[in-house]
């Protein structure tokens, strides 16, 4: 009887802490996906703006050079952040914890057993490894990137 109030314990435990996380990637995923969505329309926007401005009106060059230099600016700053890749990244970490909350919360019989609940566990720390490295391999910031000459490392 204690190892299946035990199970039950740490099968509760394990339950909050995939919710938590699910909860903050879920968000993470939406922030990201708007943060892009806003940036893309706000360049899209000062284009045509300037545009308008340009052809329309008698506004100063200086004035229109300005918000002409918005879109690029703004488009690389996208670009680098990565936001719809962390879109992507942060989805796909909230659907592998959604997954091994279902595991445990519908596909282990009553009551687990603590090494089932232990498995469980491994799959979500095996799932975190395999998501921080691809965070580290692919969407850091990487400066090396910004200031290279002809695609070349910065190193040269």
């Amino acid at each position: 009887m204690e190892q299946s109030d035990q199970a039950s314990r740490r099968k509760t435990a394990l339950e909050k802490e995939l919710s938590d996380e699910e909860k903050r990637a879920s968000f993470s995923a939406y922030a990201n996906h708007w943060l892009s969505v806003i940036l893309m329309t706000a360049a899209l926007g000062c284009s045509v703006l300037a545009a308008i401005l340009g052809f329309f009106t008698e506004t100063s060059s200086k004035v229109i050079g300005g918000i002409a230099i918005l879109p690029p600016l703004i488009a690389f700053i996208a670009a680098n952040l990565k936001f719809e890749a962390k879109n992507s990244w942060h989805a796909r970490r909230s659907d592998g914890l959604s997954s091994l909350k279902s595991r445990l919360l519908y596909q282990l019989p009553e009551p687990p057993t603590l090494d089932q609940i232990a498995a469980i566990s491994r799959d979500r720390d095996e799932l975190e490894s395999k998501l921080q490295a691809e965070w580290d391999r692919n969407l850091l910031l990487k400066w090396s990137g910004v200031f290279s000459h002809r695609g070349g490392s910065a190193s040269r």
